[in-house]
Protein backbone atom coordinates (compact mmCIF):
# COMPACT_ATOMS: atom_id res chain seq x y z
CA UNK A 1 0.00 0.00 0.00
CA UNK A 2 3.12 2.06 0.94
CA UNK A 3 4.49 1.42 -2.84
CA UNK A 4 1.73 2.39 -4.43
CA UNK A 5 1.50 6.09 -4.17
CA UNK A 6 4.66 6.78 -5.45
CA UNK A 7 4.61 4.95 -8.18
CA UNK A 8 1.15 6.33 -9.36
CA UNK A 9 3.64 9.65 -9.16
CA UNK A 10 6.02 8.23 -11.44
CA UNK A 11 3.45 6.93 -13.58
CA UNK A 12 1.95 10.33 -14.01
CA UNK A 13 5.24 11.78 -14.62
CA UNK A 14 6.71 9.40 -17.02
CA UNK A 15 2.56 9.92 -19.11
CA UNK A 16 3.26 13.45 -19.32
CA UNK A 17 6.99 13.42 -20.74
CA UNK A 18 5.35 11.03 -23.40
CA UNK A 19 2.53 13.00 -24.48
CA UNK A 20 4.23 16.59 -24.33
CA UNK A 21 8.08 14.99 -25.75
CA UNK A 22 6.26 15.18 -29.43
CA UNK A 23 4.77 18.53 -29.13
CA UNK A 24 8.02 20.07 -27.98
CA UNK A 25 10.26 18.09 -30.50
CA UNK A 26 8.13 19.71 -33.37
CA UNK A 27 7.51 22.77 -31.78
CA UNK A 28 11.87 23.06 -31.90
CA UNK A 29 11.67 21.75 -35.75
CA UNK A 30 9.13 24.48 -36.64
CA UNK A 31 11.51 27.42 -34.92
CA UNK A 32 14.40 26.29 -36.58
CA UNK A 33 12.76 25.83 -40.02
CA UNK A 34 11.75 29.53 -39.55
CA UNK A 35 15.00 31.36 -40.65
CA UNK A 36 15.75 29.25 -43.25
CA UNK A 37 12.52 30.07 -45.05
CA UNK A 38 12.96 33.79 -44.31
CA UNK A 39 16.55 33.46 -46.75
CA UNK A 40 15.95 34.49 -50.10
CA UNK A 41 17.07 31.64 -52.38
CA UNK A 42 20.09 32.15 -54.33
CA UNK A 43 20.25 34.41 -57.43
CA UNK A 44 17.06 36.25 -55.96
CA UNK A 45 16.83 39.94 -56.99
CA UNK A 46 18.75 42.45 -54.40
CA UNK A 47 20.70 39.12 -53.16
CA UNK A 48 24.31 39.70 -53.14
CA UNK A 49 25.94 37.08 -55.16
CA UNK A 50 22.81 37.23 -57.74
CA UNK A 51 23.20 38.48 -61.26
CA UNK A 52 23.55 42.04 -61.67
CA UNK A 53 24.50 42.69 -58.12
CA UNK A 54 27.39 44.30 -56.64
CA UNK A 55 29.61 41.50 -55.49
CA UNK A 56 28.18 39.12 -57.78
CA UNK A 57 30.80 36.87 -59.88
CA UNK A 58 29.37 38.78 -63.50
CA UNK A 59 30.03 41.85 -61.77
CA UNK A 60 33.73 42.54 -60.93
CA UNK A 61 33.80 46.41 -60.99
CA UNK A 62 32.60 49.32 -63.22
CA UNK A 63 34.90 49.75 -66.26
CA UNK A 64 36.58 52.82 -65.90
CA UNK A 65 36.58 53.77 -62.45
CA UNK A 66 39.62 55.24 -61.28
CA UNK A 67 42.15 53.29 -59.11
CA UNK A 68 43.89 54.57 -56.48
CA UNK A 69 47.38 54.97 -58.53
CA UNK A 70 45.65 56.96 -60.79
CA UNK A 71 44.05 59.49 -58.26
CA UNK A 72 48.32 59.63 -56.87
CA UNK A 73 49.24 60.18 -60.66
CA UNK A 74 46.34 63.14 -61.06
CA UNK A 75 47.86 64.61 -58.11
CA UNK A 76 51.47 64.71 -59.01
CA UNK A 77 50.94 65.92 -62.17
CA UNK A 78 48.87 68.74 -60.98
CA UNK A 79 51.04 70.19 -58.34
CA UNK A 80 54.22 69.97 -60.39
CA UNK A 81 52.14 71.79 -63.20
CA UNK A 82 51.14 74.42 -60.20
CA UNK A 83 54.18 74.61 -58.48
CA UNK A 84 55.90 75.47 -62.67
CA UNK A 85 53.14 78.01 -62.56
CA UNK A 86 54.42 79.88 -59.63
CA UNK A 87 57.74 79.75 -60.24
CA UNK A 88 57.36 81.29 -63.53
CA UNK A 89 55.55 84.32 -61.23
CA UNK A 90 58.40 84.87 -59.16
CA UNK A 91 61.21 84.75 -61.35
CA UNK A 92 59.39 86.87 -64.08
CA UNK A 93 59.01 89.42 -61.38
CA UNK A 94 62.78 88.82 -60.91
CA UNK A 95 63.35 89.90 -64.36
CA UNK A 96 61.47 93.07 -63.42
CA UNK A 97 62.51 94.02 -59.88
CA UNK A 98 66.11 92.67 -59.53
CA UNK A 99 68.88 95.02 -59.96
CA UNK A 100 71.31 92.17 -60.76
CA UNK A 101 72.44 91.01 -63.70
CA UNK A 102 72.90 87.07 -62.61
CA UNK A 103 69.57 87.04 -61.01
CA UNK A 104 67.90 88.31 -64.09
CA UNK A 105 69.45 85.56 -65.76
CA UNK A 106 68.59 83.08 -63.44
CA UNK A 107 64.98 84.34 -63.43
CA UNK A 108 64.98 83.75 -67.73
CA UNK A 109 66.31 80.55 -66.96
CA UNK A 110 63.69 79.37 -64.29
CA UNK A 111 61.33 80.54 -66.82
CA UNK A 112 62.54 78.43 -69.94
CA UNK A 113 63.04 75.61 -68.20
CA UNK A 114 59.87 75.63 -66.75
CA UNK A 115 57.75 76.35 -69.82
CA UNK A 116 59.85 73.54 -71.29
CA UNK A 117 58.78 70.84 -68.09
CA UNK A 118 55.25 71.75 -68.82
CA UNK A 119 55.05 70.95 -72.18
CA UNK A 120 56.49 67.74 -71.35
CA UNK A 121 54.37 66.68 -68.58
CA UNK A 122 51.25 68.76 -70.79
CA UNK A 123 50.27 64.97 -72.47
CA UNK A 124 50.20 63.13 -69.53
CA UNK A 125 48.30 65.64 -67.60
CA UNK A 126 45.31 65.68 -70.28
CA UNK A 127 45.50 62.31 -69.56
CA UNK A 128 44.10 63.19 -66.28
CA UNK A 129 41.61 66.01 -67.44
CA UNK A 130 44.39 69.01 -66.49
CA UNK A 131 44.40 71.63 -69.61
CA UNK A 132 44.97 74.61 -67.90
CA UNK A 133 47.72 75.52 -65.86
CA UNK A 134 46.46 74.97 -62.45
CA UNK A 135 45.26 78.37 -60.41
CA UNK A 136 47.70 79.64 -57.94
CA UNK A 137 47.69 78.21 -54.12
CA UNK A 138 46.84 80.74 -51.37
CA UNK A 139 50.67 79.91 -49.99
CA UNK A 140 52.16 80.81 -53.53
CA UNK A 141 50.09 84.04 -53.82
CA UNK A 142 51.05 85.27 -50.47
CA UNK A 143 54.48 84.53 -51.48
CA UNK A 144 54.33 86.61 -54.61
CA UNK A 145 52.81 88.88 -52.72
CA UNK A 146 55.66 89.33 -49.79
CA UNK A 147 58.36 89.40 -52.89
CA UNK A 148 56.30 92.29 -54.66
CA UNK A 149 56.67 94.43 -51.38
CA UNK A 150 60.55 94.00 -51.67
CA UNK A 151 63.44 95.87 -53.24
CA UNK A 152 67.13 95.37 -54.09
CA UNK A 153 69.13 92.87 -52.13
CA UNK A 154 65.99 92.29 -49.91
CA UNK A 155 64.42 91.14 -52.87
CA UNK A 156 67.35 89.78 -54.55
CA UNK A 157 67.42 87.33 -51.28
CA UNK A 158 64.03 86.35 -50.72
CA UNK A 159 63.56 85.26 -54.27
CA UNK A 160 66.39 83.01 -54.15
CA UNK A 161 65.33 81.29 -50.93
CA UNK A 162 61.61 81.09 -52.30
CA UNK A 163 62.81 79.77 -55.53
CA UNK A 164 65.28 77.11 -53.82
CA UNK A 165 62.50 76.26 -51.20
CA UNK A 166 60.13 75.80 -54.62
CA UNK A 167 62.52 73.56 -56.26
CA UNK A 168 63.49 71.39 -53.59
CA UNK A 169 59.92 70.90 -53.25
CA UNK A 170 59.60 69.86 -57.06
CA UNK A 171 62.75 67.47 -56.87
CA UNK A 172 61.21 65.91 -54.34
CA UNK A 173 57.83 65.30 -55.63
CA UNK A 174 60.12 64.10 -59.46
CA UNK A 175 62.19 61.60 -57.18
CA UNK A 176 59.00 60.08 -55.32
CA UNK A 177 56.96 59.82 -58.62
CA UNK A 178 59.90 58.46 -61.14
CA UNK A 179 59.96 55.59 -58.57
CA UNK A 180 56.79 54.68 -57.40
CA UNK A 181 54.54 55.84 -60.63
CA UNK A 182 52.81 52.95 -62.16
CA UNK A 183 52.21 55.06 -65.67
CA UNK A 184 55.20 54.36 -67.71
CA UNK A 185 54.54 57.79 -69.17
CA UNK A 186 54.66 59.78 -65.96
CA UNK A 187 57.83 57.70 -64.93
CA UNK A 188 59.88 58.58 -67.73
CA UNK A 189 58.72 62.20 -68.09
CA UNK A 190 59.50 62.25 -64.19
CA UNK A 191 62.93 60.98 -64.23
CA UNK A 192 63.80 63.22 -67.27
CA UNK A 193 62.66 66.45 -65.21
CA UNK A 194 64.37 65.49 -62.16
CA UNK A 195 67.40 65.52 -63.59
CA UNK A 196 67.21 68.97 -65.76
CA UNK A 197 65.79 70.46 -62.55
CA UNK A 198 69.27 68.95 -60.41
CA UNK A 199 71.33 70.99 -63.19
CA UNK A 200 69.14 73.99 -62.65
CA UNK A 201 69.19 73.82 -59.34
CA UNK A 202 73.26 73.96 -58.91
CA UNK A 203 73.03 76.99 -60.99
CA UNK A 204 70.63 78.69 -58.35
CA UNK A 205 73.43 76.91 -55.60
CA UNK A 206 76.17 79.27 -57.16
CA UNK A 207 74.62 82.50 -57.43
CA UNK A 208 73.16 82.20 -53.99
CA UNK A 209 76.60 81.67 -53.03
CA UNK A 210 77.47 84.87 -55.05
CA UNK A 211 74.97 87.00 -53.14
CA UNK A 212 76.18 85.14 -49.73
CA UNK A 213 72.45 83.57 -49.65
CA UNK A 214 72.21 80.58 -47.49
CA UNK A 215 69.81 77.72 -48.90
CA UNK A 216 67.48 75.41 -47.12
CA UNK A 217 68.78 72.23 -47.29
CA UNK A 218 68.28 69.75 -50.26
CA UNK A 219 66.21 66.88 -48.89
Amino acid sequence: MFLEAPMRKISLVTALIMICSPLLAQQAGGMQQAPAAQQSAPGQPGQPGSPGQPGSPDQPGNPGQPSANNYVDQAFAHAILQDDENQEQLSQLAQQKSSSADIKKLGQDMIQVHNSLDKQLAPVAKQFGIKDPPKPSKKDKHELAQLQSLSGPDFDSAYLQAIAKDQQHTLKEMNDEAKSSPNPSLQKAAAGDESTLNQNYEVLKRVAAAHNVTLGEKK
